[in-house]
């Protein structure tokens, strides 16, 4: 028997099952597993999009503005750390720490976490 259709929210998350009736898998292939209409879905904001609104949200200040451009590329765009990395000239693992690092100077700055709030609200992104 088919489960009740869950009530709807915008900005909401949802699971997607990978598995169909019997337990059969749904995807042809491994390029079908990305769902790449799914993704088109969500109204993710591009790498591109991203790094714009963090510039003109940091005018004058590159060096905060880049550090936040790591931050929301790797929580908002779905983009792998390799893309963000070549972007900002970092390895895999130096995204994932200065992201980290970023998001610590957040929590003791309350301007600077107002301002990301800004610039998420620009870009219709939801809280990750």
């Amino acid at each position: 028997m088919r489960r009740p259709l869950r009530i709807g929210y915008p900005g909401a998350f949802y699971h997607v099952t990978s598995r169909g009736s019997e337990q059969k898998d749904i995807f042809r292939n491994l390029k079908d597993r990305g769902l790449p209409a799914l993704l088109e879905l969500t109204g993710r904001a591009s790498l591109d999009e991203i790094v714009k609104a963090v510039r003109n949200g940091f005018p004058g200040d590159d060096r905060q503005a880049t550090k936040a451009g790591i931050t929301m590329g790797h929580c908002y765009t779905g983009a792998k750390l390799k893309e963000i990395g070549e972007l900002f000239r970092l390895t895999e693992s130096g995204v994932t720490r200065a992201s980290k690092r970023f998001e610590q100077a957040m929590e003791r700055d309350t301007g600077l976490k107002e301002s990301l709030i800004e610039i998420r609200a620009r870009l219709r992104l939801s809280i990750a």
